[in-house]
């Protein structure tokens, strides 16, 4: 029962937070409000996975592939 209320709450702020930097834009303070909302989220699923071991983690994500994500990974790597 906590994984599918979090789930949700956590899918409900990120489409907050990505709704509110189209409109005002990434710098905008109430964007990093829910950004920072969103990562205590996280952290509070991370932490209750880790209390149950044989969970796994909730990724944001899970239709990107791992080729993207490495292609990302590669772009912001220097030198």
């Amino acid at each position: 029962m906590w994984r599918w209320m979090l789930k949700e709450k956590m899918e409900a702020v990120r489409r907050k937070m990505e709704e509110a930097a189209k409109v005002l834009g990434l710098g905008h303070p109430k964007v990093y409000q829910l950004s920072r909302e969103l990562d205590q989220l996280h952290n509070q699923w991370e932490k209750e996975c880790a209390r149950r071991k044989s969970e796994k983690i909730y990724r944001i994500h899970p239709h990107a592939s791992q080729t993207k994500e490495r292609a990302q990974i590669k772009m912001y790597n220097v030198g």
